[in-house]
Protein backbone atom coordinates (compact mmCIF):
# COMPACT_ATOMS: atom_id res chain seq x y z
CA UNK A 1 0.00 0.00 0.00
CA UNK A 2 1.21 3.05 -0.70
CA UNK A 3 -0.36 6.65 0.96
CA UNK A 4 1.21 10.24 0.73
CA UNK A 5 -0.38 13.77 1.00
CA UNK A 6 0.25 15.80 -2.04
CA UNK A 7 -0.46 19.73 -2.63
CA UNK A 8 -1.26 20.15 -6.13
CA UNK A 9 -0.25 23.56 -8.33
CA UNK A 10 -2.28 21.78 -11.04
CA UNK A 11 -5.37 20.11 -12.46
CA UNK A 12 -2.81 17.13 -13.42
CA UNK A 13 -0.84 14.91 -11.46
CA UNK A 14 1.09 12.00 -13.01
CA UNK A 15 2.19 8.82 -10.69
CA UNK A 16 4.68 7.06 -11.10
CA UNK A 17 4.10 3.70 -9.85
CA UNK A 18 6.31 0.83 -8.67
CA UNK A 19 6.63 -2.64 -11.33
CA UNK A 20 5.02 -4.60 -8.82
CA UNK A 21 1.68 -2.31 -9.20
CA UNK A 22 1.89 -3.28 -13.08
CA UNK A 23 -0.86 -4.97 -14.52
CA UNK A 24 -3.29 -4.85 -11.24
CA UNK A 25 -6.18 -3.39 -10.67
CA UNK A 26 -5.47 0.07 -8.17
CA UNK A 27 -7.82 1.95 -6.25
CA UNK A 28 -7.16 5.61 -6.18
CA UNK A 29 -8.86 8.24 -3.57
CA UNK A 30 -8.79 12.13 -3.94
CA UNK A 31 -10.52 14.25 -1.47
CA UNK A 32 -9.48 17.44 0.61
CA UNK A 33 -7.34 16.86 4.00
CA UNK A 34 -9.90 19.05 5.52
CA UNK A 35 -12.79 16.38 5.16
CA UNK A 36 -10.77 13.52 6.60
CA UNK A 37 -12.09 13.95 10.05
CA UNK A 38 -10.99 10.22 10.90
CA UNK A 39 -7.43 9.94 8.75
CA UNK A 40 -4.56 9.99 10.88
CA UNK A 41 -1.11 10.51 8.88
CA UNK A 42 2.17 8.19 9.45
CA UNK A 43 5.57 10.56 10.21
CA UNK A 44 6.57 11.77 7.27
CA UNK A 45 8.92 9.55 5.56
CA UNK A 46 10.72 9.34 2.17
CA UNK A 47 8.01 8.13 -0.70
CA UNK A 48 9.03 4.81 -2.15
CA UNK A 49 6.93 6.68 -5.24
CA UNK A 50 7.79 9.83 -7.34
CA UNK A 51 4.63 12.28 -8.13
CA UNK A 52 5.53 13.93 -11.53
CA UNK A 53 3.51 16.89 -11.41
CA UNK A 54 3.02 18.49 -15.58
Amino acid sequence: MIRTVVTPDSQQITLAIQEKYLGKELEMLIFPMKDADSVSLLPNKEAAFRLCQR
